[in-house]
């Protein structure tokens, strides 16, 4: 993975001395999204069930919540809570409040935090307790082409649709972390753009446009997964999904998603 750390360096480098001084760019998915609005999620796998609901004031959204049952670690089902709340102003996402509760083998635990979302000139900064633990920073074409969570260095490489098409997630102390996903679309409308970007485990998902058909995982040790989607479509939205993940030694995963939105 040495060429991916040099290419990550190389790129970052680029991009701080072509965004430093020029105009502000018009930060992607941070103030509302003017399509379908989803209404609830529904995902089963062979051992769980989430569902999600989401809420709007306008445009923006403003909160998630969503209840995940688990039945494969305890004799009774896990029960995962989880509450995202964001608040804006002026349109502009300022702060998002985490709340999660899960009760396992009878054992209940709670945690909340709360982060400050700035935004100067090419930057997203997320802040929890003064210490930046995100970092995104966006050409002048208002797209996400580098972050930083803390623990990885992330490349992002887009098509000429504005779609994500390389992730690159790179940790100089643990190479063994690092790796690489390749994406293929479709040419649908995604309604996750809904979600303001600013975790880095939904980046992907939010950012693009349409819809991923095929992730490819190269991981440092050579080992590649896979995840296929297969849609339904309504309306040129997505309705139902079936997201089949494989790799070179476990047996396939299957996801089983129901998209519901608001009239």
């Amino acid at each position: 993975m040495k060429s991916i750390k040099f290419l990550a360096y190389i790129l970052a480098s680029l991009l701080i001395s072509a965004c430093s001084d020029d105009e502000d760019p018009a930060i992607h998915n941070t103030n509302g999204f003017e399509g379908k609005k989803i209404n609830t999620i529904q995902r089963v796998t062979a051992i769980s069930q989430e569902n999600e609901v989401f809420v709007y004031d306008g445009n923006l959204l403003s909160e998630r919540n969503s209840e995940r049952r688990s039945y494969s670690t305890c004799p009774d089902s896990t029960t995962s809570n989880l509450s995202i709340k964001y608040n804006y102003s002026e349109n502009q996402l300022k702060f998002m409040t985490r709340k999660k509760n899960i009760l396992s083998c009878q054992l209940e635990s709670i945690f909340e935090e709360t982060q400050e979302v700035i935004i100067e000139n090419d930057k997203v900064k997320v802040i929890q307790e003064e210490n930046i633990i995100a970092e995104f920073r966006y050409d002048k074409e208002g797209r996400l082409v580098f972050a930083d969570n803390g623990e990885f260095e992330i490349l992002y490489e887009y098509d000429a649709s504005g779609n994500i098409i390389t992730e690159i997630w790179s940790n100089e102390k643990s190479p063994d972390l690092e790796k690489r996903s390749d994406f293929k679309y479709d040419d649908k409308t995604n309604p996750f753009q809904v979600i303001p970007p600013v975790l880095t485990s939904e980046v992907v998902q939010s950012i693009n446009k349409n819809n991923i058909v095929e992730e490819t995982i190269s991981l440092a040790d050579g080992t590649i997964l896979k995840e296929n989607y297969q849609y339904e479509y309504d309306d040129d939205y997505p309705i139902k999904v079936t997201l089949v993940k494989s790799s070179q030694l476990l047996p396939n995963d299957t996801t089983e998603i129901k998209i519901e939105y608001l009239e």
